[in-house]
């Protein structure tokens, strides 16, 4: 109809304009493909807005989506910074007696060109954006590839950062030569000051570490078929491979520690020890801010095999400004401050360092630049620390897990605190609905949710030790899949119930390619309903699998489904207001 009185107005000509939709969006009735922007400089007939829904979106595309806004804010923030560092430092100090040309050039390196290849970058992920509707406020557009932006890029990206890692080290000795030039203290001290110009000359080298991690979780969502698999494989490896080393220097990793030891210098309150030991490499490093008595301090935080190190810069040397924490005994919780970027880390168990000194919840509350970064900071922490994210590992002091906030139990008359029946596969029954049937039959018209009753304070201080907790207690795992369910991200959950009632059961012969497949058709397919979030390694060796079914098969991607369940909505669960909200019955 449309079409019809395009043509009527139009008289006996028409110019149109054809392009195939892509592949993921077929089905979708909602989708319009994005070819109007030019459409309107050409003065072509005004045709509809483009707009998605969000809500038709699958599960997957939608975590992918999210991924991607990430990343954008990510690079649009860099950006920012980047360029506010040349309008406030790189251009007007061109202008000033007190550095020569060459040393200006020196000391700002090639960042005004790391701009231009961001700015280029940004610009090309969002040139082909569509609205979405019936979204939050921080997911505006959907966009459906990146990879092969990056990747036509990558070539330029590698040869600006490359040339930025060469001049860091004489840039950072002209920085420290500057600071003995009063004219120039004064200059820096002028309004605004923040970010500072060390914040900026550093910038790059942070962004460009962080950089694969944000590609790795658009990757970990994107679907087999699509063309960002190829491409973001390639991209990531080739960035990653460049945030490892600097090309320039090219040194062992014994010799980067030798560095980092001979620029240590340690506080009065911090005893001396030796960061070069043993197998022990730098992992990761950046800035971070402490907050002490509500003053908040900026520390330079790096990251080694075995432990977290936070340091202050004082020229050219990092002050240690307390004792090193050990990752096998700390744990890393989120925390929920107005702009994402809080999070704490407790000691839990002895400390060599300190005389086998045990000390029991001292916790340091950092901030990360952005929520971004602090998500990174929370991956590649987590990743390391046994007290955080091992699954078979517990702490060694449960009594470290206190929850002041929590209430005793409100009594409600519609909640049973009593444990419940246990159906024939020794899943809990609510409500007369056995728990492996739950995720059906809550479905069904008429269908309340089941109700898994309200659990007392042990029970919750139990959950927050570790997710295992959580599985193994059925009051844990039912209010874990109801929670999961309210964030709309229960399919891992599911599949992982699924996966473990397959190997109860123990079928065999057709009835086990039976089941197999229904597993595969719901969670790992193509087309899968309830696609869950695994890599395409997982993907290729499940579907070769398939003809030829062996009872441990989804094993790998079981594991990596909790991998995925304890670094995301774990942590959200056992939240205090949430834990809080449970013990009232309202969870």
């Amino acid at each position: 109809a449309y079409v019809s009185k395009l043509l009527r107005q139009c008289g006996d000509s028409v110019e149109m304009v054809v392009q195939q939709a892509p592949r993921d969006m077929l089905s979708n009735p909602c989708y319009t493909p994005d070819l109007m922007n030019g459409a309107k400089d050409k003065d072509h007939t005004s045709l509809p807005p483009v707009v998605l829904d969000w809500e038709t979106l699958p599960p997957l595309e939608q975590k992918r989506q999210q991924a991607i806004q990430d990343l954008i804010r990510s690079e649009d923030h860099y950006l920012t910074d980047l360029k506010f560092g040349i309008e406030r430092y790189l251009l007007p100090l061109k202008k000033k007696d007190f550095i020569a040309p060459e040393k200006h050039e020196k000391m700002f390196n090639n960042i005004k060109e790391v701009s231009d290849i961001t700015n280029k970058v940004l610009k090309s992920l969002t040139i082909s954006r569509v609205p979405l509707i019936n979204t939050s406020p921080n997911l505006p557009y959907y966009i459906y590839s990146i990879g092969e932006v990056y990747r036509e890029n990558s070539a330029e990206l590698i040869q600006q950062y490359e040339e930025y890692l060469n001049g860091r080290k004489a840039a950072h000795q002209e920085f420290n030569r500057l600071h003995n030039v009063g004219e120039f203290m004064t200059f820096l001290q002028e309004p605004p000051a923040l970010p500072d110009l060390c914040n900026i000359l550093q910038q790059p080298r942070e962004h460009i570490g962080s950089l694969p991690c944000l590609l790795q979780s658009v990757l970990s969502a994107t679907p087999l078929h699509h063309p960002d698999q190829a491409h973001l494989g390639h991209v990531i490896q080739v960035l990653s491979a460049l945030s490892r080393t600097s090309p320039s220097k090219k040194k062992s990793e014994a010799r980067k520690m030798a560095d980092i030891q001979e620029r240590l210098i340690f506080s009065s309150s911090v005893k001396p020890f030796p960061i070069k030991e043993g197998d022990r490499v730098l992992v990761h490093e950046g800035s971070l801010y402490k907050l002490d008595k509500k003053k908040k301090h900026k520390v330079y935080a790096m990251l080694f095999t075995d432990l977290l190190l936070l340091t202050k810069e004082v020229g050219q040397h990092l002050k240690v400004v307390q004792d090193p924490m050990f990752l096998s005994q700390i744990m890393i919780q989120d925390f929920n401050c107005d702009d994402g970027t809080e999070f704490h880390i407790t000691v839990v168990a002895t400390l060599p360092a300190e005389g086998d000194k045990v000390i029991h919840g001292d916790t340091y509350v950092l901030r990360g630049k952005t929520a971004d970064s602090k998500e990174i900071w929370k991956k590649v922490i987590g990743d390391r620390a046994s007290g955080v994210d091992r699954l078979t590992q517990k702490p060694k002091d449960p009594n470290i897990y206190n929850l002041p906030c929590l209430p005793t139990p409100i009594p409600d008359p519609d909640h049973s605190t009593s444990e419940p029946e246990v159906d024939g596969m020794g899943g809990p029954i609510w409500d007369g609905v056995s728990k492996g049937n739950a995720a059906k039959n809550d479905k069904k018209p008429g269908k309340k949710d089941c109700q898994p009753g309200t659990p007392n304070v042990e029970q919750c201080r139990r959950w927050q030790e570790s997710l295992e907790n959580v599985l193994h207690d059925p009051k844990g795992e039912a209010h874990f899949l109801r929670f999961l369910k309210k964030e709309f991200c229960s399919e891992n959950f599911e599949f992982w119930k699924d996966v473990k009632q397959l190997k109860k059961k123990k079928p065999e012969g057709e009835k086990l390619k039976k089941d197999v497949k229904i597993i595969y058709d719901e969670y790992i397919g193509d087309s899968a309903s309830k696609q869950i979030n695994v890599n395409g390694k997982l993907k290729v060796a499940i579907r070769d699998t398939i003809d030829e079914p062996y009872i441990e098969m989804f094993d790998d991607a079981q594991k990596f489904v909790i991998q995925l369940m304890r670094d995301g909505p774990y942590r959200r669960f056992i939240d205090e207001d949430n834990l809080q909200e449970i013990l009232k019955g309202h969870g």
